[in-house]
């Protein structure tokens, strides 16, 4: 009976160290998969931040462009009102009640406009060089610094959950993979050809209504009809245009006759653009008057043109895109309070056979995890057109989030460890 009682006692200290070292390394393993999934989290949530800077800037180029559309306006609509000031003066004098208060409006708006013709063109070519020299750099300093930024937080977040890593306990198999999503994800548009298409379509879209359309109608049309129109566009890409025109639409004979009345223009440009806007309906409307400003335009050239900026490349804007960054963790067996470490070598001795000393099973001395997350664009709230919007780098949504591992990544880390890591790597 004591024989088979040692006996019993062996196998029971035997199992009891198999489930203390289980026990160890399970802990482990949780502990390494939590600072795992903080490490990828963290690393896809810098990612999201330098998208949303880049949108940011992005959106600061739109303001800045509507800023100086904004300003071209003034400079047109301020020169239209001298002339329609100066006209009604002359107008005034014929009645000696209205000759005096008429003659001081324009005499204070020729002041007024002097003012805006002088201060406005600094200001239109300091907004466009702010855009060209430092908003549309920061965006490409934020997109090269993305992957160096990530994998440096990564790997500050999992040393502060496990000091016990060291530097040698991220695995390297997915740095490049992740340095080229990110690189492939996101292109730079620059100032040749059309590449500016999309930046210019968003930044017509948000002029505000006087620099859109500035016009009203009076009178009986189409019998007569004075006529205010005017507008201020984006000629290709290198010249804000601005057109104001006021013109008496008579019936005659055959159609209608067009008497301008008062007319001006302003534009600041880079560079001579083919092809004329839509100015608010001025060319369509006041054809005339039109031409006649278009001969009597302001010309700056201050402006400096679409600058270059980034976004999503457009093969991948069509299937709402998302950003994978993929991590491995791996642990020394030596940092594991196992009973090889505790218990300073634990072993059975019998007669006749060597000793056999409890040790954990490790594959290659480490335990392993993988984590993944993700980055995709996503509205806090939705559209209140209830469209849906695709993912671009002009709003500022993108967020992160812990994604599945992969069957692809868990096959790649396989591969890095001879083939047969650790064991939740076989899981489908």
């Amino acid at each position: 009976m004591l024989a088979l009682l040692l006996l019993l006692l062996a196998a029971l200290l035997g199992s009891l160290l198999f489930v203390f070292n289980s026990g160890q390394i399970v802990a482990a393993k949780l502990r390494l998969v939590g600072a795992a999934d903080a490490a990828a989290y963290s690393a896809a949530q810098a990612q999201a931040r330098a998208l949303n800077f880049q949108a940011y800037m992005n959106r600061a180029v739109v303001a800045n462009e509507v800023a100086i559309a904004q300003w071209v306006s003034l400079r047109s609509w301020s020169g239209y009102m001298k002339q329609v000031l100066d006209a009604a003066g002359t107008v005034g004098a014929l009645v000696p009640p209205l000759a005096a208060p008429m003659q001081s409006l324009a005499h204070s708006w020729d002041s007024i406009d002097r003012g805006l013709q002088r201060a406005l063109p600094p200001l239109e070519a300091a907004a466009s060089a702010w855009n060209v020299e430092v908003l549309s750099r920061a965006g490409s300093v934020a997109d090269a610094q993305g992957v160096a930024v990530a994998d440096s937080l990564a790997q500050q977040v999992a040393l502060e959950n496990l000091p016990e890593l060291g530097s040698d306990g991220f695995g390297r198999e997915f740095s490049a993979g992740n340095a080229l999503q990110w690189r492939n994800f996101t292109a730079t548009y620059g100032r040749n050809g059309d590449g500016r298409a999309r930046l210019r379509e968003v930044v017509m879209d948000s002029r505000d209504g006087f620099t859109r359309e500035r016009g009203w109608t009076l009178g009986l049309p189409p019998l007569l009809a004075l006529r205010k129109r005017g507008g201020t566009d984006l000629i290709g890409y290198e010249s804000w245009r601005g057109m104001d025109t006021l013109a008496l639409r008579v019936a005659a004979l055959f159609g209608t006759r067009e008497q301008p009345l008062a007319w001006q223009a302003a534009e600041d440009r880079r560079s001579v653009a083919p092809g004329r806007g839509v100015h608010g309906g001025s060319y369509r409307d006041n054809p005339r008057s039109s031409s006649y400003a278009a001969r009597a335009i302001t010309v700056r050239t201050g402006y400096r043109g679409l600058p270059a900026y980034r976004d999503v490349r457009l093969t991948r804007r069509q299937d709402q895109p998302s950003l994978r960054y993929e991590l491995e963790l791996h642990q020394a067996a030596g940092t594991i309070a196992t009973s090889d470490l505790v218990l300073n070598g634990a072993a059975t001795v019998l007669p006749n056979e060597e000793v056999k000393v409890a040790l954990p099973a490790y594959h290659s001395g480490r335990v392993y995890a993988l984590s993944a997350a993700q980055v995709a664009f996503q509205r806090p709230v939705g559209r209140s057109d209830r469209r849906r919007e695709l993912a671009s780098l002009f709003n500022p949504y993108w967020q992160a989030r812990l994604a599945p591992v992969s069957r692809a990544q868990r096959m790649l880390a396989a591969a890095a460890h001879g083939g047969s890591g650790d064991p939740y790597l076989g899981l489908p």
